[in-house]
């Protein structure tokens, strides 16, 4: 959880790990042979208590100040284009 801002000048790139807690036996039916879990290692918690990493959607929104202030914006493409290679990967820089 992020409550502060994160502040870039040009570009930024955030990995998320999504972490989960729960009893090996609940997730394992879910998962299957690709569930990565941890126990917990605690002397208090059960063997298979553990975190394992999810595998959620995840939606993300960023907010900029713009400076100085641009009275008329140029106009947006057309849907189509913006979203022709919305599930294509981008090769890493």
């Amino acid at each position: 959880h992020i409550y502060d801002p994160v502040y870039f000048q040009e570009d930024i790139k955030v990995t998320v790990q999504q972490m989960g807690s729960a009893m090996k036996q609940k997730v394992l039916p879910i998962y299957g042979d690709s569930l990565i879990f941890s126990s917990k290692n605690h002397t208090r918690r059960h063997p298979d208590d553990g975190y394992y990493l999810r595998s959620d959607d995840v939606c993300a929104t960023a907010y900029w100040y713009q400076w100085p202030i641009i009275k008329s914006w140029e106009p947006l493409p057309d849907k189509e284009l913006r979203s022709e290679n919305l599930y294509v990967e981008k090769q890493e820089k």
